[in-house]
């Protein structure tokens, strides 16, 4: 494992209060991972990457600090998915703009593989509630491209390379 992650934030009322705790590990990729116990299945880690991920117009890191401070949430809604399809994984890909303000405008789901609509639903209404720092007055927008490849996996460990 490469250490704790930002996903230990625990909010009373939500899932992951229970029980969805988190580290980071690489996949076999050599990419972080950010690793989440399974509520629906003991044996099993949610793992959710989001290397893809693409920022116009603002830095990378500060574009995706928000979304991946949710990931808990959007690992719970794939783990809840899981009971209905087990074998579930694929790639969530949600676009959007921040406007000057910091709120996120033209939410749409993309081209990703995730065969779960409740899933990629569930990712998209919590991108709507972020709010970023009010953008510089030079600049009046920037584009986001938030990726999370999303799958199961028997280790919360480092895997591969």
């Amino acid at each position: 494992m490469i250490g704790d992650a930002q996903c230990l934030r625990y909010e009373p009322g939500y899932p992951e209060y229970l029980a969805l705790h988190c580290v980071l590990a690489k996949n076999p990729a050599g990419h972080p991972e950010y690793v989440f116990a399974s509520l629906t299945r003991p044996d099993s880690y949610v793992r959710v990457d989001t290397a893809d991920s693409k920022a116009e117009g603002i830095d990378k890191d500060l574009a995706l600090r928000a979304p991946r401070a949710f990931l808990s949430r959007v690992a719970a809604c794939y783990d809840d998915a899981l009971a209905k399809t087990p074998n579930l994984n694929g790639t969530i890909v949600v676009d959007y703009e921040i406007d000057a303000k910091g709120n996120p405008q033209k939410i749409k789901p993309g081209d990703g593989t995730m065969k779960a609509p409740d899933v990629i639903a569930c990712t998209t209404k919590l991108i709507a509630k972020l709010h970023y720092p009010e953008m510089a007055a030079s600049k009046s927008s920037a584009k986001i491209t938030f990726s999370a490849a999303i799958r199961t996996a028997s280790t919360a460990t480092n895997e591969g390379k």
